[in-house]
């Protein structure tokens, strides 16, 4: 089964600075439309029909279907950065995603049903400065986290808050996962800047990866 999700989101994002301690918090929504196409091989046994013994067989079987869908997602983290030298510092972090899935009413002929997952994670995230001249700056990160989905209800879509996104199901509930997310942030000055991020996350029956690419603008 191969499943393509797509779509437009919207979303504001905020922090909080007060020495090296920090808070942030994200609100997502994404309006998705969802392709799913399958395969399978219908086995039978050996049947008589008609008094004729017929030799057991498989039978090629397909389809696919399609769906919108709106996704809500709260994310929160809460950081705090130890400065080990003026080029680098560690920073714990530990936070919490609650997914919100609501599907249209056809997503009952694709075995799928409104949910939502509750997710929570734990790790550091340690930073390097690469460079830095007049208003340039360029700054490695190196996130490490183990996370786990606590609560799963339905068919949810997972994402933004913790990476890239992933479609899971209810066997998911419970295991304990662990991701790695490496990024290249560019400040350019007044405001502009721009980043590079790859992850790969893995454990129990799971390993995925993505990648991201991006331009910013702050004011």
């Amino acid at each position: 089964m191969t499943a393509d999700v797509d779509g437009p989101s919207a979303g504001v994002f905020a922090t909080y600075f007060n020495g090296g301690f920090s808070v942030d918090a994200s609100l997502k929504v994404d309006f998705l439309r969802l392709d799913e196409r399958f395969s399978d091989l219908l086995p039978f046994t050996a049947n008589i029909i008609g008094g004729a013994l017929l030799a057991p067989a498989t039978v090629p079987f397909s389809g696919s279907g399609s769906t919108d869908l709106t996704n809500v997602t709260v994310a929160a983290n809460l950081n705090y950065r130890f400065p080990v030298s003026t080029a680098f510092w560690i920073e714990p972090t530990v936070g919490v995603q609650y997914v919100s899935t609501n599907y249209d009413g056809d997503a009952a002929f694709l075995g799928l049903d409104d949910g939502h997952v509750l997710r929570i994670q734990g790790g550091a995230r340690f930073g390097f400065s690469v460079y830095e001249a007049g208003a340039t700056r360029i700054t490695a990160t190196l996130t490490t986290l183990a996370y786990s989905n606590v609560e799963v209800s339905g068919g949810f879509i997972a994402g933004a808050g913790f990476g890239a996104s992933e479609l899971l199901g209810r066997a998911d509930e419970g295991k304990v996962r662990g991701q790695a997310i490496a990024a290249l942030n560019i400040e350019l000055g007044n405001g502009l800047s721009s980043f590079v991020q790859a992850d790969v996350r893995g454990g129990d029956d799971l390993v995925g990866y993505g990648g991201r690419i991006g331009l910013r603008y702050e004011w």
